[in-house]
């Protein structure tokens, strides 16, 4: 394992944010003694007007370096200026900025120079040469020139193409997105995504708690937790709401799209976003998990997290036919359509055997985010020479 050593991560997420791959993986690699240092995801000028939880940003990059847990720091870059997806020149300037910030927070941390610049995302294509790290990971896990707003595809695409090619170790989440990536360089290796296990499974234990929302609400509760953004296939989520107003539909997360349209049904409910630790009081009370993602450019490059973390609670799940997912049809249903999908939703709901909980759980256990760690630092000490 991977140990004493310094390391960057530049993530696509707030450390506070969502609980996704880059602190999963860092949190296991500080446990081993390596220092973090998390990037916070910059926000430009225009971010808080969408999203007004981004103020709160501003106020973190005033707080410097702060300390999160062991052997972990975060740094919230200062304010972007917007369009850097757009014009080439602009990310440059960005860039130019987050390094002179980056600097100084290692320094304060003690990093030397032989230090690992693991990114997430393709903008630091410009970052590189400014800080000089000892060794660069590209840990590709979105197809980042699908998403919507303000980006041009090619200014991405031709970030990303510099990136990886400037990088000494490469992964990626998903077959497809690895396949698309291999154009810039053959070696690029799949480590797709995972589950803390252990702590998805607490949702199996008798004693465990329901989460206080859920637990006067009408049974059966089909649930769904994370982003809910314009890639959600929320005409399927309709489809179960609107034909089953007895049941509970209950999603959980921060809404970034227009859900207007789906206020007419009682039955199903918004949540907001919920705190990482208390997911599995809310896992304890579905009975039946979603996946649903609209099928595009963006998606077909997806490996759900949220797949793995509800098979280690042993949840029936269905899904969208997404390409990643459909390798575990032995253990997900897959809804082609909405029909299709409340079908396969009805069709899970009695599948609740002590034998068929234990075999999701088996899944989830060989697809640990620890199994992932370990992977990835293989690929890293043999392109270093440690091995």
């Amino acid at each position: 394992m991977l140990k004493n050593s310094h390391i960057v991560c530049i993530a696509a997420a707030d450390w506070a944010g969502m609980w996704a791959r880059a602190q999963q993986i860092m949190t296991l690699l500080a446990k081993e003694g390596n220092t973090i240092l998390y990037i916070d995801p910059p926000i430009t000028l225009l971010s808080p007007i969408k999203n007004l939880d981004l103020w709160g940003n501003w106020a973190r990059w005033w707080e410097g370096v702060r300390q999160v847990d062991e052997n972990i720091y975060v740094y919230t870059p200062p304010i972007f200026l917007p369009f850097g997806n757009k014009y080439a020149g602009i990310n440059n300037l960005n860039q130019k900025a987050l390094a002179l910030g980056m600097k100084r927070a290692m320094d304060r941390l003690g990093f030397g120079e032989d230090y690992i610049l693991w990114t997430y995302l393709h903008t630091t294509a410009d970052l590189i040469d400014r800080v000089k790290p000892g060794f660069v990971v590209y840990d590709c896990a979105d197809e980042h020139a699908a998403f919507t707003g303000f980006i041009t595809k090619e200014t991405v695409d031709k970030l990303e193409e510099r990136l990886i090619k400037k990088s000494d170790a490469v992964f990626a989440t998903a077959t497809e997105l690895r396949n698309r990536k291999q154009k810039y360089r053959e070696d690029i290796h799949l480590v797709p995504n995972g589950a803390d296990v252990d702590h998805f499974k607490q949702a199996l234990k008798t004693d465990f708690p329901v989460a206080e929302e859920l637990q006067n609400l009408p049974r059966p509760i089909i649930g769904f937790y994370g982003g809910i953004s314009d890639w959600i296939d929320l005409a399927s989520v309709e489809e179960v709401a609107k034909a089953h107003p007895e049941w509970s539909v209950v999603m959980v997360g921060p809404v970034d799209t227009d859900i207007t349209h789906l206020k007419k049904y009682p039955n199903l409910q918004f949540l907001g976003k919920r705190d990482y630790g208390r997911l599995p009081t809310y896992l304890k009370g579905f009975d039946v998990c979603l996946v649903p993602f609209k099928i595009n450019d963006l998606t077909v490059n997806v490996n759900p997290v949220k797949l793995y973390e509800y098979l280690a609670a042993g949840k029936p799940v269905v899904s969208s036919p997404l390409p990643e997912v459909r390798q575990f049809n032995e253990v997900v249903r897959i809804g082609e359509t909405p029909a299709e999908f409340l079908a396969q939703v009805e069709a899970a709901l009695v599948e609740t055997g002590a034998e068929e909980v234990a075999r999701r759980v088996a899944v989830a256990e060989d697809n640990s985010w620890q199994a992932r760690c370990n992977r990835m630092v293989e690929v890293i000490q043999e392109r270093r020479g440690e091995l």
